[in-house]
């Protein structure tokens, strides 16, 4: 996603590649979508994908005097998605100025958080604003769905990663001006925009790596620790940076394998998984049964491999096996009866059949 000017006007652009490179006709005919916004100028900063498939393009459009947050989603053949505010665009007005939005970001519950900064009273704040699936600002986010955080004299977010444990934190990276220099900027929100006091006590941590530092992209380690990465201004020169930061440590969940007779599950023992994580068994029936059902963890099963949802508690898989059965048929020509052993037995005196499992 990004740009594109037609007689120096620019639009929101966004682009699909097949696997080698090429355009994808199959995407507005011709791997191309552009969208008009505003009165003037529309750019793209972020895009993200829902797991429907549709797409979210993030970034800022001019009203005609300032630039306002900008948020567009498509469906996966590249048409504007009506259902998402009615036009399959949305804007919002956040400061007295100018606001630009930089990454977008889908929550599990399918909330989408734009973040950025916005100029308010001559001073640029962080912003972060959360929308509802259909659109509209979700209310239940500090009360407007928006939420403005004053750190410097000059603030800007580029980065967005979400905390993947129950409690739904947020994460944003960028960088403040602190005493005219520029600093490497973190900052955590809890689920419903407040600040997390549980993080460096403030929400907020600020780090002076050179001389002028920003930050660009954040992600977070499966141990929970934080990476920010982004440049320093040391000795005149711009250098790369990545900074570590102690995270929340993420709760973690038994997931119980728990396979009847005549079959087994694999891995057999108890696994222990990250919040919000998956994992697969291999199912195997022993010679001469078949699979009877799995269930568990919310997961579903294709062909012999039983993959769990998210898992967000102790949960358990549990596998049941039937033996595969034949039917044997009799018939029975003139006077006499037929037996068999071992059981189930057949006594026939006419035409029969009796179920057998393989093997027997």
């Amino acid at each position: 996603g990004g740009n594109s000017d037609f007689n120096y006007h620019s639009q929101m652009a966004l682009l699909r590649y097949n696997s080698d490179g090429s355009l994808d006709t199959s995407f507005n005919y011709t791997g191309i979508v552009t969208t008009d916004i505003g009165s003037s100028h529309d750019y793209a900063q972020s895009v993200s994908l829902q797991p429907d498939g549709k797409i979210l393009l993030g970034g800022y459009s001019n009203n005609g005097s300032n630039n306002d947050f900008a948020l567009t989603r498509y469906n996966s053949d590249g048409s504007l998605d009506t259902s998402f505010n009615s036009t399959g665009i949305v804007t919002t007005d956040i400061g007295s100025s100018n606001d630009l939005a930089r990454c977008v970001a889908v929550q599990p519950d399918g909330h989408i958080l734009l973040a950025g900064y916005s100029n308010i009273a001559g001073n640029n704040d962080m912003a972060l604003v959360r929308y509802n699936s259909d659109g509209s600002l979700d209310t239940s986010f500090n009360s407007t769905g928006i939420v403005t955080t004053n750190v410097g004299t000059g603030d800007n977010a580029y980065s967005m990663a979400l905390q993947p444990d129950p409690d739904g934190k947020i994460l944003v990276g960028g960088y403040s001006y602190i005493d005219n220099y520029s600093q490497i900027t973190l900052l955590r929100y809890n689920s419903d925009g407040s600040l997390d006091t549980s993080f460096n006590s403030t929400g907020i941590v600020t780090t002076s790596v050179g001389l002028n530092d920003g930050a660009y992209s954040v992600v977070i380690q499966p141990d929970g620790n934080i990476l920010l990465a982004g440049y320093s201004n040391i000795g005149g020169n711009i250098d790369f940076a990545v900074l570590r930061y102690q995270g929340l440590t993420i709760p973690e969940y038994t997931v119980t394998p728990l396979a009847g007779p005549n079959g087994s599950l694999d891995p057999s023992v108890v696994q222990l998984i990250p919040s919000r994580e998956m994992t697969s068994f291999t199912v195997t029936p022993d010679s001469g049964h078949q699979i009877d059902s799995v269930s568990g963890c919310g997961g579903s099963l294709v062909g012999n491999t039983y993959t769990t949802a998210s898992v967000t508690e102790d949960c358990t898989v549990t596998a049941a096996f039937l033996p595969i059965l034949h039917a044997l048929g009799v018939t029975v020509n003139g006077q006499g009866t037929v037996y068999s052993a071992p059981a189930p037995d057949i006594q026939c005196a006419d035409n029969c059949a009796q179920d057998y499992a393989e093997g027997t």
